[in-house]
C-alpha cells in the first residue's frame, strides 16, 4: 500500500485501487515475460545449488551441452536486451504501451524460446539432453 501511495502521489490512499486498463495489460505482458524467463531457472538453480561438479558431470555425460547452454543463454540475453528497448521507446512514445507490451511478449518467445527449441532438434542426436542433466546424486 505504501508502494502505491508513493507511485501515485497520493498519501490519501486507503485501499488498493483497482488496476487500470493499461496497469492491467502490463501486469499480463511482465506475466507473459516472466514464464519465458523461468525456462532459465532450473539452470541457474542447479549451478548455485551443485556449481561446477554438477556441470562437469552433465558435460561428461551430454558433451554437446554445452553449446545448447551457451546458445540458449545467449538468445535469453538478446530477449531480455529486446524488451528493454522496447521499454524505453515505450517510455519515448514510440508506440502505445498496448502495443509495446505485445511486442514484449512476443520478442520474448520469439528470440528466447524458438531458438531453444530449434537447437534442442538440430542438437537431438548429438549428446544433449534436456532434463536428464538434471539428474545429480
Amino acid at each position: 500500500l505504501a508502494v502505491v501511495r508513493i507511485v501515485r502521489g497520493n498519501t490519501d490512499i486507503q485501499d488498493l485501487p483497482l488496476f487500470t486498463p493499461t496497469e492491467q495489460f502490463r501486469a499480463i505482458g511482465l506475466l507473459a515475460i516472466g514464464v519465458v524467463a523461468c525456462l532459465y531457472l532450473p539452470e541457474t538453480l542447479y549451478l548455485s545449488l551443485y556449481g561446477a561438479a554438477w556441470w562437469d558431470q552433465a558435460l561428461t555425460n551430454f558433451p554437446n551441452q554445452g553449446l545448447l547452454e551457451a546458445t540458449t543463454c545467449l538468445f535469453g540475453l538478446i530477449a531480455a536486451q529486446a524488451n528493454i528497448g522496447i521499454t524505453k521507446a515505450a517510455g519515448k512514445g514510440v508506440r502505445p504501451i498496448g502495443e509495446m507490451v505485445s511486442l514484449g511478449a512476443v520478442a520474448s518467445f520469439a528470440l528466447a524460446v524458438v531458438p531453444c527449441a530449434c537447437a534442442l532438434y538440430y542438437l537431438r542426436d548429438d549428446g544433449i539432453t534436456f532434463f536428464e542433466h538434471y539428474k545429480y546424486p
